[in-house]
């Protein structure tokens, strides 16, 4: 009556073979694809009144399509991906969040979303794994009323990993780190939940533990630096736009110093000329440093990099509650076979319990079995994804530098020439009424008329 071979649901019963659908996502990921270059331009208002939204133009070079799609379309296909291909790292699509209809349809906003939806698309069609997901190719070939049914169809519900959470007020404040850190508070958050609800259960042992014990680590690093670089960067970009700013301020106070006026006359004194010089060098010290801070825009790049880590971070985070899902299922199923043992020794009155407690072991196992070939896809995954996204971050990261550090060396320069532009004009008189001007900052001390010829 006992079903003594029904086992305990264990990771070396369930562990199935590589299949050659396993091996073929291992490959794709490591072979050197001839890029897709996709834009997505030219927005287009429909609808009036509170009924108007605006569509977007997927340019595909090579491919002819007329496909347009609206901003939240491109969300449905974010949410289609993260349930067709769990574990990829999936790019974010953040976006301003629009709080009046004129900003709804400002060129700054619709400019801003044409970029990062440009950039999610690239990706996506680029990486093996996505774009061969049933999702991509209804995206790219279904008319708008076929388009409208199947998202209707799809039914999704959002949750923790909908992107939309991540709201961006502004590219260029110092709140960008704030939006960064709370959205990463979340994750944890979450995850801190549902491991809770199994408080004093050890997660399941898995063959990958040392790699994603690592890849956590990794993870925890990126995410630890990431907000802080992204927080200082953002400040640094509003401190310069301040000092422009400031120095605007001044070189307008220097060129109004030389003159006043009587009676609509008016009157320039004997310093004028040096004030509307020193006036006209400090505004273009400032215009300097006003060029710097468009031409720069490490905030921004510091952003994206951020968005990157949070993609990182939701696959993991999939894994992780994958893993928690077959550790609570394994578990149900050990209490349930302690009871089989049990009433092994003192059966119960009610036979029919020990039938219906097999039924659901057996059923428990199954339900394993199947959540442990999941986890084992996942895991595969997003192990693949990994070591692309070390190289891409990396290259990312150092380009970011790269561009940046030429950008300050070559505006640190201009700012030099023009306080160096500046200088003849507050040099001190000589006693014939010349102006001596200073020496090079370069040019060294000359030796006293006493001093020794080495």
């Amino acid at each position: 009556m006992f079903d003594s071979q029904t086992p305990v649901i264990s990771w070396s019963d369930n562990n199935p073979p590589k299949t050659d659908q396993d091996e073929k996502m291992m490959a794709e990921n490591t072979e050197n694809l001839n890029p897709i270059h996709v834009t997505v331009k030219d927005p287009e208002h429909l609808g009036e009144g509170l009924s108007k939204y605006t569509t977007y133009y997927i340019d595909i070079v090579g491919r002819s399509t007329l496909t347009r799609r609206r901003y939240s379309d491109f969300q449905w296909l974010y949410s289609k991906l993260m349930k067709e291909r769990p574990g990829a790292i999936i790019p974010i699509i953040p976006h301003q969040r629009a709080l009046t209809q004129t900003k709804r349809f400002s060129d700054e906003l619709l400019a801003e979303r044409q970029k990062y939806l440009t950039n999610f698309l690239s990706i996506v069609l680029n990486h093996p794994d996505l774009r061969d997901a049933p999702c991509v190719g209804s995206f790219l070939t279904a008319d708008p009323a076929q388009f409208e049914v199947l998202k209707k169809d799809s039914n999704l519900s959002l949750d923790q990993h909908d992107p939309e959470q991540f709201f961006l007020d502004s590219p260029s404040t110092p709140s960008t780190g704030k939006k960064i850190s709370k959205f990463f508070g979340k994750l944890g958050a979450s995850m801190r939940k549902n491991i809770a609800l199994g408080a004093g259960v050890e997660l399941e042992k898995t063959p990958d533990d040392d790699i994603f014990e690592e890849l956590d680590a990794y993870a925890l690093q990126l995410d630890n630096n990431i907000k802080i670089l992204a927080k200082n960067t953002a400040t640094l970009a509003s401190v310069s736009k301040s000092q422009a700013e400031t120095m605007t301020q001044m070189a307008a106070a220097f060129s109004e110093m030389g003159q006043y006026r009587v009676n609509d006359v008016i009157i320039r004194t004997s310093s004028s000329t040096m004030f509307t010089k020193l006036g006209k060098g400090w505004s273009e010290v400032a215009a300097s440093t006003r060029s710097f801070v468009t031409a720069a825009q490490l905030d921004d790049q510091m952003q994206n990099m951020a968005l990157d880590v949070i993609a990182l971070k939701i696959a993991i985070n999939i894994r992780k509650e994958l893993l928690y899902n077959y550790t609570r299922k394994a578990y149900v199923g050990k209490t349930k076979m302690a009871q089989l043992e049990k009433w092994k020794e003192t059966p119960p009155t009610d036979m029919k319990k020990v039938a219906q407690t097999q039924g659901e072991v057996r059923l428990i196992k199954e339900e394993g079995l199947n959540l442990w070939k999941e986890l084992d896809v996942v895991s595969k995954r997003l192990q693949a994804d990994v070591e692309h996204f070390r190289i891409t971050f990396h290259e990312k990261f150092r380009s970011i530098m790269e561009q940046y550090v030429r950008l300050q060396a070559g505006y640190s320069k201009k700012f030099a020439q023009g306080y160096d532009a500046i200088l003849p004009h507050v040099a001190p008189p000589s006693p014939r009424g010349e102006v001596i001007a200073p020496p090079p900052a370069s040019a060294p001390p000359a030796p006293p008329k006493d001093a020794e010829t080495v």
